[in-house]
């Protein structure tokens, strides 16, 4: 009997727990089932950077990658449907074609992508300003126009033919040349661009979405669109035509400063009027138009309304303003660069302070600023009486011991500009005004520029607010320029400690308590520091802690990496920053600390280096973007860059940029920055600056785009995608190769037996484009 209760309490303990294993089961499911899908959406191209001209086509290049298979990608301009594609049950898109421009002034793109009718997502907005360039020349080094075999000199007549003009257009853009003579070597030259046709587009129809599908028509006059609106200082009151079919309507809108779209308003069928209130920002309110149609919705209209200062719209602060300093191009190559930097008639700043200097983050020439300035390069401010913002200064390029003036440059902005729009300054050797959509310079001088952007304080576009753990420093400019700055001491003894919580007892330093615990309690690590000042020195106000990851797959350049501000000059340690989603096997992670003071930064530290533990072959990939083949094209049986010039000659050559993305997005390599082809820049015919030029044949190690990287496997499908596009000296930016390709998912144990090729290909009319990518499991 007693054997029998204890084989009766046994097997009901095992149902017991089989019940539970059953509903933890269960319970997983559902929270899978109920999850909602990742959906990421990326306007690669148009970039923001660059000043399109009206009736020239503009490479438009959008990728959505999701968890599930996505049925639709749909992109608009300035509220109307301007391209979409179908998905084939993958669950990566890639959408490739032209988009034209055909008004000058600010247009708005966004891209949405749709799992079903009531599953979408959409891209952040791509601010995309246009002008009407036709009448300004591109300029040109003689030298540097591709030419055929034997011409050492060029006649103006054969320079004339292959830009197709007259001899008497060069003579008048270029006072120095003679229709009948030559063009001596070494010569910067300007020649007219060529005309667009009025009204050109890309020449792609929209295609309808699939029979029950999400997504909108091509469309029609039936379509609602916004008709007017009235505002005042604290509301803005919208009016749009009725839809003979919709279910009901959405609204969304972008604020000044914001980057993504918001849902504002649901409102019933019929329903033609809204106001929105309170207003609180000064700048431009876009709002978007979304009827929804039998379950499905998309946007069909963009109405733009203007908040200047002078209405003080409650609870704004229309003096508090963040200026965010992104860039610095030069022409030439430099160890490093400073500048001296005045907002609105203030004393003049060094930056960096210090002696220290501005490396080149991408190729020689690309200086990005918010890596290697304090505060992430913002700087709160208020402007002028005027109501203007002014940035003035001078950069200086170091070499050796020497130092060469790369240029001035001088820039006022008002209201308008204050939106968080990219503006761009131009250094020369006289002041120049800022590039602007009200205000074009001259088209002489350099292509070195200062880019950076004015907005609200409180603006998405605090480049800090994108990073973990970054506590920004007090607005206010850094060091002013000055003699006497004494000698600040670097910290010294950077190391990491374990730490508990403080209930228990004091737990040693070294590293094989990383991951215990004592008294149930987690162990924390701290990077911690010693720092003193000199006898006379100053003291801290803070420090900076530097991480810089480097390994084959980090997109991390060496020597730079992401700051952490401590806001405490009485701080000796900080949690470790982390940056884990970054940090792979077999990467080396170094830390540095600089003292912060009232009189600028103190030297780096000695470095900290963790590397950690080396990658497992057994869990890994090697992928290899083995060659890259150019073609003729199908469309004429031959290699032509039709785009560009070459005297008495074809030109087969293609100056190429773009990148390639390699199992995801967060992997990409290659030129995301395309030479500039704006008003007062020289471009480099022969292959300029940020691009890769090839004739027809198979490159490999050569390519530009090579690459041997190791990656882990994930049990993910794995998207391969390449947006390469071919600059033209004369005209716009062609689309080049653009294709994508994925894999499905594998286990290790699958890939340990499995070797594949993905190949991207396409062809645009000017050469067939092939790239050959091998995936193999190690």
């Amino acid at each position: 009997m007693k054997n029998n209760r204890g084989l009766g309490c046994l097997m009901t303990g095992a149902l017991v727990l089989i019940g539970l294993c059953v509903v933890a089961v269960g319970f997983s499911w559902w929270r899978l089932s109920t999850r909602e899908p990742r959906i990421l959406v990326e306007i690669s191209n148009p970039q923001e950077t660059v000043i399109a001209n009206i009736n020239e086509p503009l490479p438009l290049v959008v990728s959505a990658e999701a968890d599930e298979p996505i049925a639709r990608l749909e992109v608009y301009a300035d509220g109307a449907l301007i391209a979409a594609s179908n998905g084939d049950g993958q669950n990566v898109l890639l959408l490739s074609q032209t988009w034209t421009p055909l008004t000058a002034g600010r247009h708005v793109l966004v891209a949405r992508a749709f799992l079903t009718p009531e599953q979408f997502a959409d891209s952040q907005i791509k601010y995309v300003d246009s002008l009407d360039l036709s009448l300004l020349p591109v300029q040109v080094n003689i030298d540097d126009i591709p030419r055929a075999d034997g011409i050492t000199e060029v006649a103006v007549n054969d320079l004339a033919a292959a830009a197709g003009t007259t001899p008497e257009e060069i003579a008048r853009l270029n006072p120095s040349l003679a229709p009948g003579g030559t063009v001596p070597a070494g010569t910067v030259i300007s020649l007219p661009r060529s005309v667009p046709t009025p009204g050109g587009g890309g020449g792609v129809p929209i295609p309808a979405p699939t029979p029950g599908g999400p997504g909108i028509a091509p469309p029609t006059d039936a379509d609602p669109n916004f008709e007017g609106e009235t505002h005042s200082c604290s509301q803005i009151a919208m009016r749009w035509s009725d839809s003979p079919d919709e279910t009901s309507y959405r609204i969304y809108r972008v604020a000044p400063g914001e980057m993504t779209m918001s849902l504002l308003a649901t409102l019933p069928a019929d329903t033609t009027t809204y106001n929105d209130t309170p207003i609180t920002r000064i700048g431009t309110y876009r709002y978007f138009l979304a009827p929804v149609r039998a379950g499905s919705e998309g946007i069909t209209s963009m109405l733009a309304v203007e908040i200047t200062p002078d209405c003080s719209p409650a609870g704004s602060a229309t003096t508090n303003l963040r200026l965010s300093l992104i860039s610095l191009t030069a022409q030439e190559r430099y160890e490093g660069v400073y500048c001296y930097v005045s907002v609105n008639g203030s004393r003049y700043e060094r930056l960096p302070p210090g002696d220290g200097l501005l490396r080149a983050t991408s190729g020689d020439l690309y200086y990005d600023l918010p890596l290697q300035l304090a505060n992430r390069g913002q700087y709160t401010l208020s402007p002028t009486t005027a109501g203007l913002v002014i940035l003035e200064g001078e950069c200086w390029g170091r070499r050796g011991a020497e130092s060469f003036r790369v240029g001035r440059f001088s820039g006022s902005h008002a209201s308008p500009e204050w939106d968080g729009r990219d503006l761009t300054s131009e250094l020369a050797f006289e002041p120049f005004s800022v590039a602007s959509l009200n205000d074009v310079p001259p088209t002489a001088g350099g292509a070195n520029f200062l880019r950076y952007r004015i907005g609200p304080a409180t603006s998405a576009y605090d480049i800090g607010s994108l990073y973990n753990g970054v506590v920004q420093l007090p607005n206010i400019m850094l060091e002013p320029l000055r003699r006497d700055i004494p000698t600040i001491n670097p910290p010294v003894n950077v190391r990491i400690a374990n730490r508990s919580l403080g209930l228990c007892d004091t737990l040693p330093d070294g590293d094989p308590n990383i991951g215990t615990a004592l008294c149930e309690e987690q162990i924390i690590r701290s990077l911690t520091w010693e720092w003193s000042p000199n006898a006379s020195g100053p003291q801290a106000t803070g420090f900076m802690i530097i991480t810089s990851i480097e390994d084959s797959l980090s997109a991390t350049p060496a020597g730079e990496g992401f700051v952490n501000n401590v806001n405490s000059g009485d701080a000796r340690s900080a949690p470790v920053p982390d940056y884990s989603l970054r940090w792979r096997c077999g990467a080396t992670v170094r830390f540095t600390v600089r003292a912060i003071t009232g009189f600028g930064m103190s030297a780096p530290s000695q470095p900290f280096e963790v590397r950690l533990p080396a990658c497992r072959p057994s869990s890994n990939l090697l992928i290899t973007v083995d060659s890259l083949t150019i073609s003729p094209s199908a469309a004429n049986g031959q290699v032509l860059d039709r785009g560009d010039i070459c005297i008495l000659c074809d030109d087969r050559r293609f100056e190429m940029f773009g990148m390639i993305a390699l199992a995801d997005n967060n992997n990409s390599i290659g030129m995301a920055f395309p030479p500039n082809h704006g008003a007062g820049t020289i471009a480099f015919g022969l292959c300029p600056h940020n691009t890769v030029c090839h004739n027809e044949g198979t490159f490999t190690t050569n390519s530009g785009w090579w690459i041997e990287m190791d990656y882990p496997i994930t049990n993910r499908p794995l998207s391969f995608s390449v947006s390469i596009n071919d600059y033209d000296t004369e005209d716009s930016i062609d689309l080049f190769c653009t294709a994508f390709a994925v894999l499905p998912a594998r286990s290790a144990q699958e890939w340990s037996r499995a070797n594949e090729t993905v190949v991207l290909q396409s062809d645009f009319g000017e050469a067939t484009c092939r790239f050959q990518i091998s995936v193999r499991g190690q």
